[in-house]
């Protein structure tokens, strides 16, 4: 199936770069960080306790509750909620790179999965208060549980090759699949106390109660059957084609409007449509509007991510030069304006933009139909009509002065304060959980 006036053909990496740089051409982007002043906050030590890796190798685990950050309007003005995601785990790529290179092997050659450290760990909220001594101290902690009042895990569910992993545990046993399991993301706060958290596994969105009991969790409409002995209820609502994530990128920001009413959701990274090319070349990711309590979608918008080569400094890939797919969108903010804040990251460095949805104009349902072809992550040079979300650059990451790491959490708590907060992939390479305000001359308002 195809939609007229749409693509004529592939377009390589080179062309599909200029576009997105013509797009923030056209964005005003601003002198980066500039006027910007940098604190670090220091946070509780939570540890988790000591795994072997065998031969000798062990860490020192410690909760890393930076996958997202949020604080809400009517909190007190230094109360910040963040989550955990799955919990630590080591790729299977990066094994023998992060336990050491030995005759013992836990992945099996050749499958794609994750060791499972803490193959137990609950994913869960915190709740931090910043005081002005630069010190966050920990206030609530809610563990994430199902309907039948079970702790939850950050172990892979069940699905389909295409998109599953394998999940070991430290003696290299394969851990079921699970299919109550969730990879945390973002998160926001309603002011009935409760929360809505974005999912990486299906994407999904998690409704979750004050206590931490998953009420339900959205998914797309291809997941219902997967999904069906999940310890809480399933309701497969989203387009179908968000199944088409490549593993690991689903849902990662999640924002919501100040009547509470919409949910904006970003994916992580392009999808794999309809080849795994378009995943690694192209720049554009999804970003939809879900209407809060059908969860229906109700709009759909292109965000264009940077090019590699826009982010300056040492960017933290050693082994070979960036590519579009090391580019990810890390989080979405509603600001009191109806306008978003948005973080990029390439490996260690950020980039923070101010994002106008009154200039968008949206892409059709259409292209939301895995059958329709060419795909929307092809491009934009030729969408008839469709205009992509426009980004005014407010701040980048200096290697020379922070705050610079694997930033996933933003937090806004004035129209001149912003909190970011890192993921330390909970102190396996060794380093800590960081978190920074960052204090504007200015309202990012406008």
């Amino acid at each position: 199936m195809k939609i007229g006036g749409l693509f004529s053909g592939d377009r390589n990496d080179r062309m599909r770069r200029v576009a997105v740089l013509a797009w923030i051409g056209m964005c005003g982007a601003v002198a980066a960080g500039s006027g910007v002043f940098v604190r670090p906050v220091t946070l509780p030590a939570m540890p988790l306790g000591v795994v072997s890796l065998g031969g000798g190798r062990v860490v020192n685990l410690s909760v890393s509750a930076g996958a997202g950050a949020f604080h809400a309007p009517g909190d007190p003005s230094g109360r910040i909620w963040t989550i955990t995601d799955r919990g630590p785990a080591i790729d299977c790529n990066d094994e023998r790179e992060v336990i050491g290179a030995d005759d013992r092997q836990i992945c099996a050659t050749g499958r794609r999965g994750k060791i499972y450290l803490l193959p137990t760990f609950v994913p869960s909220i915190y709740g931090l208060e910043l005081g002005g001594d630069k010190t966050a101290r920990l206030t609530t902690t809610l563990p994430l549980k199902g309907s039948s009042g079970r702790p939850l895990t950050g172990i892979v569910n069940p699905g389909p090759a295409s998109r599953s992993e394998v999940a070991y545990d430290p003696d290299g046993q394969e851990v079921a699949a699970d299919p109550s399991g969730i990879a945390p993301g973002g998160l926001v706060r309603l002011s009935d106390g409760s929360f809505f958290v974005a999912d990486a596994f299906g994407p999904s969105v998690l409704e979750v109660a004050p206590d931490g009991t998953v009420r339900r969790r959205i998914v797309p409409q291809s997941m219902g059957e997967e999904l069906r002995q999940a310890d809480y209820p399933v309701e497969p609502s989203l387009p179908a084609i968000l199944s088409l994530r490549q593993t690991g990128r689903g849902f990662e920001g999640i924002a919501v409007s100040a009547d509470e009413k919409t949910l904006f959701v970003a994916m992580q990274s392009p999808l794999v449509n309809p080849t795994l090319a378009e995943y690694r070349t192209s720049p554009f990711v999804r970003l939809y509007g879900i209407d809060r309590q059908s969860g229906q979608v109700t709009h759909r918008y292109l965000y264009p991510l940077d090019a590699p080569d826009a982010f300056q400094g040492e960017h933290g890939i050693t082994t070979r030069p960036p590519r579009q797919s090391d580019v990810r969108l890390m989080e979405v903010v509603m600001l009191e304006n109806g306008t978003l804040l948005c973080l990029e990251r390439l490996k260690n460095l950020s980039r923070i933009y101010r994002v106008s949805l009154a200039d968008a104009v949206e892409y059709p349902k259409a292209l939301d139909d895995p059958a329709v072809q060419p795909a929307l992550e092809k491009g934009v040079a030729e969408l008839s009509g469709v205009v992509p979300l426009r980004k005014t650059l407010l701040f980048e990451s200096d290697p020379s002065r922070g705050p610079v790491g694997r930033l996933t959490g933003m937090a806004v708590l004035s129209d001149r304060e912003i909190v970011v907060v890192g993921n330390n992939d909970f102190g396996i390479d060794g380093s800590r959980t960081q978190m920074f305000r960052l204090t504007f001359p200015a309202s990012i308002l406008n």
